[in-house]
């Protein structure tokens, strides 16, 4: 069978976003304390005010597939439930299709969440492809459904069509079972330096995320003069112990 594979939506979240957004009568909203995301022209704030008691709604009944309910940074949330707005909350409609499986992979942890269906085995996405930039004391371990069961990033898994496999990040502080890697971008300010723990057997990406005035980006390597060639610009390393990656740069 033709593989089918359709992203339904990748979104980060963020509990300092969407301090304002469309709204439903029209009246001008300078707050919005939850947004609801249903289709790409159906976004609207059914809570203005902190601390305000709300019932989530059914789903459009005009869209295509089959609604499976409201994902946050929390999880899934079906029509009837009752939640109190505690901050600046979004969640978004997700809709199952009767010839595909569908994932549903939440990471809570790092603020985000993916959504795939297909009617063939599908990767599952690895949260170290994402350039964070910033120390973490924890690392992703396993992505893990709602009976227990625990899957690896990268991981193909096929999901009967009409179904919906619901995925949640684990993160861990066992150090035994990742390597540290401190980057250090090798300039006068090390604000932009940060460390990172890697699951073993996982990739990163090193990213330039600043380039100093009339200076080139040489390469990382591990010292901070000399030494051997780590990784090119943008380019992932895999570490197999724990490192400290400098950036090089030459004079322009």
């Amino acid at each position: 069978m033709k593989k089918k594979v359709i992203l339904l939506l990748s979104i980060l979240l963020s509990s300092q976003l969407f301090m304002g957004c469309a709204s439903q009568p029209q009246e001008e909203v300078t707050e919005c304390y939850v947004t609801l995301e249903d289709g790409e022209n159906s976004t609207y704030c059914p809570v203005h005010a902190y601390g305000d008691e709300f019932t989530f709604p059914e789903g459009d009944k005009n869209a295509e597939g089959t609604f499976a309910g409201w994902v946050g940074m929390d999880g899934l949330h079906q029509p009837g439930e009752k939640i109190v707005s505690q901050e600046f909350m979004t969640f978004t409609a997700v809709y199952t299709s009767p010839d595909a499986g569908t994932i549903l992979a939440l990471n809570s942890q790092r603020g985000g969440h993916f959504s795939m269906n297909s009617n063939e085995a599908m990767e599952l996405p690895s949260p170290y492809e994402d350039y964070e930039g910033e120390s973490h004391d924890d690392f992703f371990d396993v992505w893990q459904d709602q009976q227990g069961n625990t899957y690896e990033g990268g991981q193909s898994v096929k999901v009967e069509n009409g179904d919906i496999l619901i995925l949640k990040a684990i993160y861990s502080t066992d150090y035994s079972k990742a390597y540290k890697v401190d980057v250090h971008l090798n300039v006068d300010s090390e604000e932009l330096d940060y460390y990172r723990y890697v699951k073993k057997g996982y990739s990163i990406p090193l990213v330039v995320s600043y380039v100093p005035q009339d200076w080139k980006f040489e390469g990382w390597f591990d010292s901070k003069t000399g030494g051997k060639r780590i990784a090119n610009e943008d380019e992932s390393f895999s570490p197999t112990k724990d490192i400290s990656i400098y950036a090089h740069w030459k004079k322009e």
